[in-house]
């Protein structure tokens, strides 16, 4: 009789353990459902760990997240440039967080779609440019983008007329980048070298079809 209610509470404590982590678990994972946003800009405070998500003109999704201290942020995003994207901005600063953020499908003469001439190669704008300023000097954030089955995407900062790529990868659909400072940054992606040497080789090819053709047709005058 013992052991049988023994048992009973011992699986009623458990139990009652489970509930408590699971909804502890829940509540930190609980993200509300998006903010709809009918213009270009919104003002948003959010407390310590909260993330948001706020879509503007239906269009464009924009995720901010400030894991440990609040924060304010003021937001410009062209919508209507920019397109049906998810982005999201997170950061850890020790401090409460003043942001702004301008979002626009190009920024600083990079227009999507278009190539950019950097280093000897070729960039393609994703067609989401940001100019992110914070209060925060010591701090870390991530940015992330979704980008599909597209491989070959990169976060890159613009410095002077130069675009610097940082390290990313390509995760469930995202790209994401661990950066240590804010400024414009473009999400850009570099064709592969096969790619580049298969345009190579055909030029070549086409070139000496054409020599080919003209002496042919000098030998018989």
């Amino acid at each position: 009789m013992k052991k049988g209610k023994y048992s009973i509470m011992l699986f009623g404590a458990l139990m009652l353990i489970g509930l408590v982590s699971f909804t502890a678990t829940s509540m930190g994972a609980i993200q509300t459902s998006d903010i709809p946003v009918s213009t270009n800009t919104h003002n948003a405070h959010q407390n310590a760990g909260e993330s948001q998500t706020y879509r503007f003109m239906a269009r464009t999704r924009l995720r901010i997240n400030s894991t440990n201290s609040p924060i304010n942020v003021t937001m410009d995003v062209d919508a209507m440039s920019i397109g049906e994207k998810t982005v999201t901005v997170e950061i850890n600063c020790s401090q409460p967080v003043l942001m702004n953020m301008t979002c626009k499908e190009n920024m600083d003469g990079f227009q999507n779609g278009s190539t950019i001439r950097n280093r000897n190669r070729f960039r393609y704008n994703y067609g989401f440019a940001a100019n992110i300023s914070v209060n925060c000097t010591n701090f870390t954030a991530t940015l992330k983008a979704e980008v599909g089955d597209t491989k070959g995407y990169k976060w890159a900062y613009l410095e002077g007329d130069t675009l610097i790529e940082v390290p990313t990868e390509i995760i469930d659909g995202e790209a994401i980048a661990e950066v240590d400072h804010f400024s414009t940054w473009i999400l850009v992606n570099t064709p592969s070298i096969g790619l580049g040497l298969t345009a190579l080789t055909a030029g070549l090819v086409t070139m000496g079809m054409v020599l080919v053709i003209y002496k042919m047709k000098k030998n018989k005058h």
